[in-house]
């Protein structure tokens, strides 16, 4: 019973969340486009510890400008060049998803 009040509570909330917004976007069109912005922090606020919350919201912060440093080399390399930038595209999503096995990156690597 323990180990399922945490998944309960996430997603009773992140459910109570999205249908407001889909109530919301149906008189708001432009909602719907930041619908995926808005859930994030509700389910990053039903993390079980505050450290846990901290954590992943500061390696999303580092994964997200690492991956912009590299999406602005490899255009400033390969400008023009769609089949060499979908090349850097799949060997970055490959070095991020193998770097997120790692308990130091974690989710930082799938943010990048």
């Amino acid at each position: 019973r323990r180990f399922l009040k945490y998944p309960f509570r996430l997603a009773l909330a992140s459910h109570i969340a999205a249908i407001g917004l889909i109530a919301v976007g149906h008189e708001l069109p432009y909602v719907k486009q930041y619908a995926v912005w808005v859930l994030l922090p509700c389910i990053i606020c039903f993390l079980p510890t505050t450290g846990a919350g901290l954590q992943k919201s500061a390696r999303r912060f580092v994964g997200t400008l690492f991956g912009s440093a590299v999406a602005l080399g490899c255009v400033y390399w390969n400008p023009r060049n769609p089949p060499a930038l979908i090349s850097e595209l799949l060997i970055v999503t490959f070095a991020g998803k193998y770097a997120s096995t790692f308990p130091s990156i974690g989710y930082g690597g799938l943010v990048l």
